[in-house]
């Protein structure tokens, strides 16, 4: 029984040690792309929650979209002049995100959550994900199938919100899928 327990242990610390090389790996990347910037202290802060607003920022600069003056505000609680303002909107407008339909807001300063995110992903690289099933399982199904949360822990909860790391993990990921 010791020695189950002990292969057990092990196994858990090498699954560990494996998604925290792929987080570092991957952001790594992306700060050399200039995709993912660090802090004014160097470090990118990997184990951070990431927020909504910044999210969409990662998604202008993985696209290399340019920031449209003229854009027009999709969300009530998206005020002009805001850092996150033009990317927010721009994302918006090319249809990768949604806000909240019972309010009109787009809540920039939420933490992202683990489903709100593959939904992005799929939204981004051009697909759809199953109508059949219901969401959330219907965009992380989609996301798990396209290899977009390869590398990431199976367990994570739609509601999970999702730090700087796994955010890297999962733009990387999408760097090497077929785009719809």
């Amino acid at each position: 029984m010791k020695k189950i327990l002990s292969i057990l242990v092990c196994v858990i610390v090498m699954l560990n040690i494996t998604t925290a090389s792929i987080i570092e790996d991957s952001a790594d990347t992306l700060n050399k792309m200039k995709i993912l910037n660090g802090y004014e202290d160097g470090s990118l802060r990997l184990k951070n929650n990431i927020t909504r607003a910044e999210f969409c920022a990662l998604i202008m600069n993985m696209l290399a979209l340019d920031i449209d003056e003229n854009l027009s505000n999709r969300f009530s609680d998206v005020k002009e002049g805001a850092w996150y303002y033009n990317s927010i909107n721009k994302v918006a407008e090319l249809g990768y995100i949604k806000g909240y339909a019972e309010d009109g807001t787009f809540r920039p300063s939420n933490n992202i959550t683990f489903a709100e995110s593959c939904a992005i992903m799929i939204n981004v690289l051009g697909y759809e994900a199953n109508p059949e099933e219901v969401w959330p399982n219907n965009v992380i199904n989609k996301a798990k199938e396209l290899g977009i949360t390869e590398g990431l822990k199976d367990t994570l909860e739609a509601s999970y919100k999702m730090t700087r790391g796994e955010i890297s993990v999962m733009l990387v990921n999408s760097m090497n899928i077929k785009v719809s």
